[in-house]
């Protein structure tokens, strides 16, 4: 099984804990939910490693879709959660 991450950075370029992400991967496949670490990470699994499209939220804004792969990083910026 493959594993891929996010992470989540204030408009200042800080990392955001506690910000909850959800990947849905389609209708027939899982879907998942987790919540940003004290260092704005957050990892799902990928289903089996293969290349697989799912589409993002973060804090409940779609943020499109996106290619996931086994050790593949994401990094999103999301300038409405200042601190």
């Amino acid at each position: 099984m493959g594993h891929f991450s996010i992470k989540v950075l204030n408009g200042s370029g800080n990392p955001k804990s506690g910000v909850k992400v959800s990947v849905f991967f389609g209708t027939w496949n899982c879907n998942d939910s987790s919540y940003t670490d004290e260092n704005g990470w957050v990892e799902f699994s990928n289903l089996d490693g293969d290349l697989v499209t799912a589409e993002l939220y973060i804090d409940g804004e779609n943020k499109g879709d996106i290619s996931t792969y086994s050790g593949d990083t994401y990094s999103f910026t999301i300038d409405y959660l200042e601190d």
